[in-house]
């Protein structure tokens, strides 16, 4: 198996000696004269984790209420509400359908439709306690890692909760300084 094939203008036979490689140094971009060319502090990890849990808090909330805008679409949907118009008040109209009992009245849902309806409502009922308690806590943890970073929690940031009470009214005020 023969070696490498020589580099353009070397004598055959002749290995290429490796030579240093000069330090690059980067040259700093500056848009203005008083912008530092390095970073003047650390990364406040802190700050970026609470704003990153206060925004998937919010999205969970947002779930919420998608989730309980579905089950009042479900609840308001006409075949089920004429579905539901075949039993009585003390029957449950999911009950009947997953036992598959039909109603004879026009226009409304099949026992299976009316199952389907009835199980994607408790989908979504559940997805609302969980998205509500998830959104909570990751809100309340966002603001306490947020208002506990050092980049908010320096000498200026104060939370103040002042409580107002007159002979005929009371008044709870929170203020907030950052």
């Amino acid at each position: 198996m023969a070696g490498p094939a020589p580099l353009p203008g070397a004598a055959p036979g002749a290995s290429p000696t490796p030579q240093p490689l000069a330090p690059w140094t980067p040259n700093p971009v500056r848009f203005g004269q008083d912008q530092p060319t390095e970073p003047s502090s650390e990364t406040d990890w802190r700050l970026i984790g609470g704003i990153a849990s206060a925004g998937v808090g919010a999205g969970m909330l947002v779930l919420m209420g998608v989730s309980i805008a579905r089950i009042a679409a479900i609840q308001d949907e006409p075949a089920f509400e004429t579905y539901r118009s075949g039993f009585t008040p003390d029957q449950s109209a999911c009950e009947q359908a997953a036992a598959g009992k039909e109603v004879n009245i026009g226009g409304a849902a099949t026992a299976d439709s009316a199952n389907m309806l009835c199980n994607e409502a408790d989908t979504f009922e559940i997805l609302t306690y969980v998205s509500i308690g998830a959104g909570a806590t990751l809100l309340g943890l966002g603001g306490y890692l947020i208002f506990t970073s050092d980049t908010v929690s320096g000498d200026t940031a104060e939370l103040r909760i002042e409580p107002r009470v007159g002979p005929r009214h009371g008044s709870l005020q929170l203020s907030l300084r950052y």
